[in-house]
């Protein structure tokens, strides 16, 4: 088990620093505009509430943050239709989460302060990570695919490394052995 609590083989994506990105956002819609946060979002639902968020963003720039609220609501309603209380729900309901996993911090590490809480930069550089190791599985398995597609051409095992190695993030992990 990695330190959260999540299977050190599960895919790499991580609902809780989506859904702190998104509430952040929503409490603060000057943070939609420092970054976008699409690519880096894997569950449809909240993928839903960014495009949501950033509609409203665009219509609604200086409003109150009660009018924006409710202006997301309504975007939110038009793209997923009968869900955006459901989908509003899941996100608040981070809060909880991450208060529980900084209290399970604090009781492992012994420490009577509270666990230290990420920022929104921090909550963000965590997904881009998270989308960097996505692509790094997706170039492997594209490759592998090729590999067992042409059974009567040898692979280039060095060619496979060099595209692995070419991607913007380390690759030690990675082996290709045949």
């Amino acid at each position: 088990m990695i330190g959260d609590g999540r299977a050190e083989d599960a895919p790499p994506v991580d609902a809780l620093a989506e859904g702190m990105c998104l509430l952040r956002c929503l409490h603060d819609p000057a943070l939609i505009d420092s970054v976008d946060l699409g690519p880096l979002l894997v569950f449809p639902e909240h993928r839903a509430a960014w495009q949501a968020l950033v509609r409203t963003r665009m219509r609604y720039r200086n409003a109150e943050w009660s009018e924006f609220y409710e202006a997301w609501m309504a975007a939110l309603e038009e793209i997923k239709p009968g869900k955006s209380w459901n989908i509003y729900a899941l996100i608040e309901d981070v809060t909880s989460i991450e208060r529980r996993r900084a209290e399970h911090q604090a009781r492992k590490y012994e420490t009577s302060l509270p666990a230290q809480r990420q920022t929104f930069s921090e909550w963000v550089e965590r997904l881009r990570r998270i989308a960097q190791a996505r692509a790094i599985i997706s170039a492997a398995q594209e490759m592998a695919e090729r590999a067992w597609r042409v059974p009567d051409r040898d692979y280039d095992v060095a060619a496979a490394r060099r595209t692995l190695d070419s991607l913007p993030v380390t690759t030690e992990a990675v082996r290709i052995d045949l």
